[in-house]
């Protein structure tokens, strides 16, 4: 039996992906110039060599996609993501961005080299974090506890979400190279409804007080 959100709707990979595509379709424009402005970010930080490169990767590109998985939340939520919600960690939560997203690189890249799956199955119980720093204001710590609290019941659900990213982004760079833009939007976007669906069908622990902007 699948789970179910308090709608009385399925929580699964197709609705996920089905809402992600009407949201996507209200606001491509937007959500496409988002996801650039992170990839643009991406690479030219991964072009940079030495220290030089590691500290954009942990100051700038760390909080960057912190604040891009917000966005897309934003707009699963009915709302207009906007270009400066990728700096809203900058502003809301900027020490607990870099350090949840450091500890997150760190754990998938140990569980990465402790053979693959490790890595996957804490890639899938750690995928709420960004979303419970910037959104729900809880700290690093925190918010790995909660993610994996939160998952719990929805693990597969999850990992089949996160699985089909793959070969939609594959097609994307494939058929034609920008296409790698709006298949990371669409799988963003499922992933944030999915946050939605189980946050609303989970109990939420007392967050922090939002952090002085």
């Amino acid at each position: 039996m699948q789970p179910i959100n308090p709608s009385g709707q399925t929580i699964s990979v197709t609705e996920a992906y089905r809402a992600a595509l009407a949201r996507f379709r209200a606001q491509w424009l937007g959500l496409l110039l988002i996801m650039t402005a992170y990839t643009t970010a991406s690479v030219l930080s991964g072009a940079a060599t030495g220290p030089l490169g590691f500290i954009l990767q942990v100051l700038l590109v760390g909080p960057m996609g912190f604040g891009t998985a917000y966005a897309l939340l934003v707009a699963t939520r009915g709302e207009t993501a906007e270009l400066n919600h990728i700096f809203v960690p900058f502003q809301r939560c900027y020490s607990q961005s870099v350090w949840g997203s450091l500890l997150l690189s760190a754990a998938l890249l140990t569980g990465i080299v402790f053979f693959v799956l490790p890595g996957v199955y804490l890639a899938v119980r750690l995928v709420f974090v960004p979303y419970l720093i910037v959104d729900e204001n809880l700290d690093a710590i925190s918010a790995f506890r909660e993610s994996w609290r939160r998952t719990s019941a929805y693990t597969l659900e999850i990992f089949l979400t996160m699985l089909l990213a793959v070969p939609l982004m594959a097609l994307g760079v494939i058929f034609f190279v920008i296409g790698f833009l709006p298949a990371a939007v669409w799988s963003g976007l499922a992933i944030a409804n999915l946050f939605e669906e189980i946050s609303a069908n989970t109990d939420r622990i007392t967050p922090i007080p939002p952090i002085p902007t």
